[in-house]
């Protein structure tokens, strides 16, 4: 059973883009920065079936802008209840904090997801659009390497030998691609069709 459809999955975080095409044997991703343009496709039996989360620790740069903030107002405070502060100073002051701080609001942390456990690793911002679309994205590409895999692993023919059909198997259901009902099942069929 092979789905039949292409899905295009896209991510736009200003000024990086990430693109994912998955079809039925192979996952294509493009990915842009300001800097650099990849663009790679892989086989769905190449990656992994984990989900691995990371994101950055965004309290330092909240504590950044939270003092930033505090010494424009101090400062502001300062200039006006002793004018002890020259005005110059205090415009360039507010120009340096207020870019500083502006830096800080507007840097995008990263909340990345990644698939992992095969040959690639692939990245997905984790909420962009929002966590569900993109989790939902990502269980259609387990759901499809799992498909693949158990495709291409449950194939035999007059030249599989036992030990190697066997061991295929096992190695599906190990990874829990197939479930042990099923091991026992393509295992029955192959012993059947040998004997035939």
């Amino acid at each position: 059973m092979e789905p039949a459809t292409t899905i295009e999955f896209l991510q736009k975080r200003w000024p990086n883009r990430r693109k994912f095409t998955l079809t039925s044997d192979k996952l294509i991703v493009e990915s842009k920065t300001l800097s650099k343009n990849i663009k790679f496709e892989t086989k769905l039996d190449k990656l992994g079936l984990n989900l691995h989360y990371e994101s950055d620790n965004t309290i330092p740069g909240k504590i950044f802008i939270g003092t930033g903030t505090v010494m424009i107002g101090i400062m502001t405070i300062a200039h006006f209840a002793s004018n002890s502060i020259d005005t110059r100073a205090l415009i360039l002051n507010y120009c340096v904090w207020g870019i500083f701080i502006l830096m800080g609001y507007f840097k995008q942390h990263q909340n990345d997801l990644f698939l992992t456990g095969g040959e690639t690793k692939i990245a997905f911002y984790q909420n962009i659009p929002d966590e569900k679309t993109v989790t939902d994205f990502i269980n259609e590409i387990r759901s499809r390497v799992k498909i693949y895999l158990k495709e291409k692993y449950i194939y035999f023919d007059s030249a599989t030998t036992e030990y190697d059909f066997y061991h295929r198997i096992s190695w599906l259901r190990d990874n829990e691609i197939i479930s042990q009902t099923e091991f026992i099942e393509y295992k029955a069929i192959f012993d059947m069709n040998r004997q035939s």
